[in-house]
């Protein structure tokens, strides 16, 4: 699976914005860094590009070097704390709608 130019451009984007709200390094998000706050960065961006975008898992689990199956297991985790925590619903809206 490759990932275009296109995709790229959106990836970018998302990626900027994320991390700008979380106050996290593109390279601490893209390592395997487990702390909280690059851990949910991570998972945010990976929720939107999927959610909000269509780029489909296993381009993203290309990008982010994870299985598909990982992909799927961020959305659910991020699906979640966006229906019961009113803070992740408004950083959510916020990089969706900036």
């Amino acid at each position: 699976v490759e990932i275009t130019k296109k995709d790229y451009e959106t990836i970018y984007r998302i990626e900027y914005k994320v991390c700008k709200e979380f106050n996290v390094s593109l390279d601490s998000v893209l390592s395997k860094d487990r702390k909280m706050n690059e851990a949910m960065a991570r998972s945010f961006i990976i929720y939107i590009l999927h959610k909000n975008h269509q780029i489909p898992a296993s381009k993203i689990s290309k990008r982010y070097n994870c299985t598909r199956r990982n992909v799927f297991w961020h959305l659910r985790k991020v699906d979640g704390l966006i229906a019961t925590s009113r803070i992740y619903k408004n950083m959510y809206e916020k990089v969706c709608n900036s």
